[in-house]
């Protein structure tokens, strides 16, 4: 109470002892919101499993297509890294999303982020791929 305003203070117990009283905000508290958030951190969980399922499944399709062992398992450890880069874009994408409009920027940032990011990393795997396991033509 440096500055002379009473600080508000929440105590959430699903958050850890170190954090449960570091967030300032009273609404917190509200089990709706916190029953919300359990149900979006778990759907987005099952999302990431389904996409690295994915991911590792067109890793064997690519080695059983092209007959090459090399090819599948490049295929599937850029598919697994490109999905990681998505998501880190998608974090940061909805951390200054969050900063231009806390609900709506938060939501938008983290589609363009995790899109942009994502598209990036697997262009230039995808280009590499050709680059190394194509025939070079004569």
């Amino acid at each position: 109470m440096l500055t002379g305003i009473a600080e508000y203070k929440a105590t959430v117990p699903e958050f850890t002892k170190a954090t449960s009283h570091s967030f300032p905000l009273p609404v917190l508290k509200d089990p709706d919101l916190i029953a919300t958030y359990n149900k979006l951190s778990s759907l987005s969980k099952s999302l990431l499993f389904v996409s690295i399922g994915l991911d590792i499944a067109d890793g064997i399709y690519a080695g059983i297509k092209y007959e090459s062992f090399a090819r599948g398992a490049y295929r599937t450890v850029t598919n697994l890294t490109t999905t990681g880069v998505a998501a880190g874009g998608s974090f940061v994408g909805a951390a200054v999303g969050t900063f231009v409009e806390p609900v709506g920027g938060t939501i938008v940032g983290g589609l363009l982020g995790g899109v942009v990011a994502g598209g990036v990393a697997g262009f230039g795997f995808s280009k590499l791929e050709n680059y190394l396991f194509e025939e070079k033509k004569k």
